[in-house]
């Protein structure tokens, strides 16, 4: 069913032409490596943070909608980076920033869906100075996450770190996983699929270490919503009404850490809007990002919330 707009926004336009991504990889601490997609283009860098059971590749539907800068990143454990130093959406940041600055990317706006959502607000939150705004996508770190949680638990938890890489290896479960849990029936693109289908294996404590940041983002007595961010920049956040993955509920989380946060929510629109609605998607983002590069009125930083602060 198509995406319909409650609280909308009017985007840009965008190009048509394609456009090669080229891939790279940046050393960060611990002798690791964290891989890149890079696309060259016009103003201030855009950097794509992914989710679970994603990687870089994901972005590529919106690379070629525009024409900006962009840097979509691995996270560490998964597509083609080496493993977290430990479980928190504060270290992943850590790794993300410290990549960066390995390819001089060092002000940009941070763009991130779910668990990247996450660490985009955490980027932001560690170096406010550095990220010229925020785009947040059914981000998790703003609520409990039942499905994480739940995976965490003893005894389920054993059964689903055999299973799941087992089933994501196969091509029909791994489709129809994406297509009932994650896009709201949309099929994946056949790309990232293989992508995903080739790395289960290798990437199940990636996979797991990603799940345990979402359920311990939800809760840790220093969530984004229990204590805010001291972040006074633009905000713009997307949230489709039928996510199965991360409630739209959440919301009201992101209004809590980030009151100036402007927030769109989509009728009819699942967890993973990249392959359900890359249009409508490209369209929010180029909305967004020509808000974030606009004129600001002058305000006063915000202090942090008083609980955890």
């Amino acid at each position: 069913m198509r995406c319909r707009t409650v609280v909308g926004a009017r985007g840009g336009g965008h190009d048509r032409r394609v456009r090669t991504g080229r891939t790279d990889t940046a050393y960060v601490s611990g002798g690791r490596w964290l891989g890149f997609r890079l696309w060259s283009g016009h103003g201030t860098p855009v950097v794509l943070v992914h989710g679970l059971l994603d990687c870089a590749l994901g972005w590529e539907p919106y690379a070629q909608r525009t024409s900006r800068r962009l840097v979509a990143v691995d996270l560490p454990g998964l597509g083609d980076s080496d493993p977290p130093r430990r479980p928190r959406l504060s270290a992943y940041a850590d790794d993300v920033i410290e990549a960066l600055d390995q390819i001089a990317v060092r002000r940009f706006v941070a763009v991130g869906h779910s668990l990247g959502g996450g660490v985009a607000a955490a980027m932001a939150d560690q170096a406010p100075t550095r990220v010229a705004g925020l785009v947040l996508i059914a981000p998790v770190g703003f609520g409990r996450v039942p499905t994480a949680r739940a995976f965490e638990m003893p005894g389920v938890s054993h059964a689903v770190r055999v299973a799941l890489p087992l089933a994501l290896g196969n091509r029909i479960a791994a489709s129809t996983i994406y297509r009932m849990v994650v896009a709201n029936g949309a099929q994946p693109d056949g790309e990232l699929l293989e992508h995903v289908r080739n790395s289960a294996a290798r990437r199940r404590a990636g996979i797991w270490a990603a799940n345990r940041a979402i359920a311990e983002a939800g809760d840790s007595e220093r969530a984004f919503a229990r204590r805010g961010i001291d972040y006074d920049g633009r905000v713009e956040v997307l949230w489709g009404r039928a996510d199965r993955l991360v409630p739209v509920g959440h919301a009201e989380g992101v209004r809590a850490a980030l009151p100036q946060a402007r927030i769109t929510i989509q009728d009819h629109m699942g967890h993973y809007p990249q392959g359900e609605c890359p249009e409508l998607l490209a369209r929010f983002l180029e909305g967004a990002l020509a808000r974030i590069e606009g004129p600001r009125r002058s305000t006063a930083r915000r202090p942090k919330h008083a609980a955890g602060a």
